[in-house]
């Protein structure tokens, strides 16, 4: 797997900031991305996990798997920064969401998926599929506070 690997439940939030900061990074170094890949990486992934932290830390539940992780978090962020208007950063997000639901995609086997994983990527894989006007309406995302 290129982006992910299954791993324990520790250092969960870690590893999901650490994905998104490679992701965010290769924009950065394509001229896709203004500013620090990691402060954005580690903001996305702290203000989706604040959000619902007994989701998150699998106090509900099982802990959501890295990518899960990451993804909602790039949906989230791409969903605040389309509020926003800050076009450039929805683009970044949005891009970046459409890497990690490829690589689900092609590498889907190797993963270990629970069911709440499968809400986390049906919320995600809904925003990438909205138009902008709409990235404030998604049931799937409200059902989780987000």
């Amino acid at each position: 797997m290129d982006l992910f690997e299954a791993k324990s439940s520790a250092g969960t939030h870690v590893e999901a900031a650490t994905a998104l900061e490679s992701l965010l990074d290769q924009q950065r170094r394509n001229g896709l991305l203004q500013g620090d890949a990691k402060a954005l990486a580690e903001r996305l992934v702290s203000q989706v996990w604040a959000q619902k932290p007994e989701l998150f830390e699998g106090r509900i539940g099982p802990q959501p798997h890295p990518i899960a992780i990451a993804a909602i978090a790039l949906a989230a962020g791409a969903r605040l920064e389309a509020y926003r208007n800050n076009d450039a950063l929805r683009c970044s997000y949005t891009f970046a969401l459409g890497l990690v639901l490829d690589d689900i995609a092609t590498h889907a086997p190797a993963y270990s998926f629970q069911p709440v994983d499968h809400l986390l990527l049906d919320a995600a894989a809904a925003t990438f599929a909205e138009p902008t006007a709409d990235l404030q309406l998604s049931p799937l995302f409200e059902s989780f506070g987000l």
